[in-house]
């Protein structure tokens, strides 16, 4: 979940003609790059669930989603400021509506 899968968002939003999307998005690359003026940023510190269309790196998900009392693996770079554990529950009632590639989870939300 580096990045690799950046550049297929942005093809799968612009052949869905999806006009926003919001991202929380784990890697180094620009998403605005790729998706244009449908990129709306969104992060875990979000205080409100995303509506619409929303896309979150697996990366973001999981540790959003909490780990089940496992310990952060050892390769991953240190939790951002202000990131918490378990802020996206809002989001696990919820099926991917699509993926793109196997590090970007695609949810269209009411």
């Amino acid at each position: 979940d580096w990045g690799q899968d950046l550049q297929r968002l942005g093809e799968y939003v612009s052949d869905q003609h999806i006009r926003r999307i919001s991202v929380d998005y784990f890697g180094l690359a620009n998403p605005k790059y790729y998706l244009h003026d449908a990129y709306v940023p969104w992060d875990s510190t979000n205080k409100e669930a995303a509506h619409g269309w929303f896309a979150v790196s697996a990366t973001n998900r999981q540790l959003a989603f909490g780990l089940g009392g496992h310990a952060l693996p050892r390769e991953l770079p240190p939790v951002p400021p202000g990131f918490k554990l378990g802020s996206y529950d809002w989001l696990k009632p919820n099926r991917p509506f699509a993926r793109a590639g196997a590090s970007i989870f695609i949810y269209r939300l009411p």
